[in-house]
């Protein structure tokens, strides 16, 4: 049985893969966190009150873990994306142009994966800070 040798021109497809998945990944993930965020902060999901208690949970148990998932994800997208030239044959050689395209994909998702961090610490503080006036405003009705 012989060796499958990869080429440079073999990790192009994986590496556009990576893009078009991290991507894909970041700008829906961001509708659906927006989303609990805003139901969070308002205390009201299409026009049904949600008592502070089960915001709470929906900002622990479900903004929380698919925020930090997303992070993960891209940093986890940047890893294979810059690692990627390893698989080529040993023999074959790595110039700095085989490297020159997953390091900018690996860059491009790593920093998508960093910009995610502020942002939800922001939000974080906003929907803990409007969970309490939710709180508030349920003890004095």
């Amino acid at each position: 049985m012989e060796a499958v040798v990869m080429e440079p021109k073999d990790l192009l497809l994986p590496l556009l893969a990576s893009l078009w998945g991290c991507t894909t990944l970041v700008f829906t993930a961001t509708a659906e966190v927006n989303r609990l965020r805003d139901i969070v902060i308002l205390g009201h999901d299409k026009g049904h009150v949600i008592p502070p208690g089960h915001l709470d949970h929906v900002m622990r148990n479900d903004w929380k873990p698919m925020v930090a998932c997303v992070i993960v994800a891209c940093f986890g997208f940047s890893l294979v994306s810059g690692l990627s030239p390893l698989l080529l044959d040993k023999d074959h050689d790595h110039r700095v142009a085989v490297w020159f395209i997953p390091i900018g994909v690996a860059i491009y998702t790593a920093f998508m994966g960093f910009i995610w961090i502020p942002a939800a610490f922001r939000d974080w503080r906003a929907m803990k800070a409007a969970c309490e006036l939710h709180r508030r405003q349920e003890a004095e009705a």
